[in-house]
């Protein structure tokens, strides 16, 4: 499962991670955890994305976040949505995962 081989790969590479197998709990989560970037499969069942990508971005108290979508779908559609979701970037899941932790120093 890439999910799985993401996190392995930055803790490995000294990131705390956390992360949810269901949306369920989505604010919450991020409310106690404060992440400085998220990594979001935009495209996992039962998560309106597009809902909490635009309540996301409207808020100020996560206006600082970096949010990076983590997805098997085409760069081009990847692409097209972060521009259209103000979105900082992507990472797709075909990638090699090793190269994870490096793409995501980009954002600090």
């Amino acid at each position: 499962m890439a999910v799985i081989g993401a996190e392995t790969v930055l803790r490995e590479s000294n990131y705390v991670t956390a992360h949810l197998s269901t949306p369920a709990g989505f604010w919450a989560k991020l409310d106690y955890e404060k992440p400085d970037l998220l990594l979001i499969d935009i495209f996992m069942r039962l998560f309106n994305s597009s809902s909490v990508l635009d309540q996301l971005r409207s808020e100020a108290a996560y206006e600082e976040v970096a949010i990076v979508i983590f997805s098997d779908r085409d760069a081009d559609e990847l692409q097209e949505f972060c521009v259209e979701k103000d979105i900082n970037g992507y990472f797709c899941k075909t990638q090699e995962i090793t190269q994870l932790p490096e793409f995501l120093q980009n954002f600090f």
